[in-house]
This record gives structure tokens, C-alpha cells and sequence, in this order.
């Protein structure tokens, strides 16, 4: 038979969790000061502005509902075509910020979604040679970390396969 204060020890536990679930939850104004900041990124990866959007998204990193809603945000940004190729990188970067810092919820949300948004990314950066590396670097960087699933690396990497083999063709084309 457990004693009193257990118990009350016990609900109290059950209490402050439930309470901690509900200050994971995000709420529309975090949300749009998210956006906000992300649409205000430009063309120039800035340090300061990637360290606070990915601190905003640390305090969601154990909401797989607040992950999922800030990716999307991100995500939305960076398959807009109406944005210029040199505004992805700073996108890019802050994915990167984000997967390696705050992890949690936001490495299988990303995870599940990068081989889309890499190879369109990287398919806009056709004529951006310097940026198509920097795109590939950071890659590289989630490969030699371990940080996604090696399959889904090797889905994520697919387009500078493709891109390699196609250069490789054109530039010798009797193979």
C-alpha cells in the first residue's frame, strides 16, 4: 500500500507534465514572429538571425506539432519560387542550424521531407555553382554527423549523384 504522500507526489508528477505538454504547444503569435523572422532572413546567411530563429526553435524541439508547424514555415519558404536562388542558402542554413541544435522532434520532421526540398533547391541553384556547393556541404556535414537515418541520406544526396553523372556525360561523351 503506498503512502500518501506518494500518491500526491505521483498526481503532482502527472500534473506538472501535463503542464509542460501545454507550454510546448505553440500559439499563433510565436508562429508568426517565426515567420516573420524567416521571411526577413535575405539573401545573406546571418549568423545572429539563424542563432535566434533556431533558440525559437529549440523551445518546440519536444512538440512534434510545434516542429512540424516551423519546418513547414521554412519549408514553404524555400520551395516558393517566387524568391530568389540566393535567399535558399539562409534557409538552408537555418535547417541546418536547427537539425544539429535543437534536434529533437525537428530531426524526423526534417528528415522525412529533405530529399524533396534538396534537389528542388538544388535544381534552382543550376546556375549558382558556389551556392550548389555550400548546399552539398552541408549535406556532407549531416552524413560524416550521423545525423539523419543513412538511407535517407543517400535519398537526400540522389541529385548530386544525378548532377555528377550528368556533367561527367556532357564533358565525355562517348560513355
Amino acid at each position: 500500500m503506498a503512502s500518501p504522500k506518494k500518491d500526491e507526489k505521483e498526481d503532482g508528477g502527472a500534473a506538472m507534465e501535463e503542464e509542460e505538454d501545454d507550454e510546448d504547444e505553440i500559439d499563433e503569435e510565436q508562429i508568426e514572429e517565426f515567420k516573420d523572422d524567416v521571411d526577413n532572413l535575405g539573401d545573406f546567411p546571418d549568423k545572429v538571425k539563424i542563432s535566434s530563429l533556431t533558440m525559437m526553435a529549440e523551445d518546440f524541439s519536444d512538440s512534434r506539432k510545434g516542429a512540424q508547424m516551423l519546418y513547414r514555415i521554412i519549408r514553404d519558404r524555400l520551395m516558393n519560387q517566387a524568391i530568389h536562388e540566393k535567399q535558399l542558402l539562409p534557409l538552408i542554413y537555418l535547417i541546418d542550424s536547427i537539425v544539429k541544435n535543437a534536434k529533437g522532434e525537428f530531426i524526423s520532421v526534417v528528415e522525412a521531407d529533405a530529399p524533396t526540398w534538396i534537389s528542388h533547391a538544388w535544381n534552382r541553384l543550376r546556375n549558382e555553382e558556389p551556392l550548389k556547393l555550400k548546399l552539398q556541404k552541408v549535406w556532407k556535414t549531416w552524413n560524416d554527423g550521423n545525423i539523419f537515418d543513412a538511407q535517407q541520406l543517400k535519398l537526400m544526396g540522389q541529385c548530386f549523384d544525378v548532377s555528377n553523372k550528368n556533367v561527367k556525360t556532357q564533358s565525355n561523351p562517348s560513355t
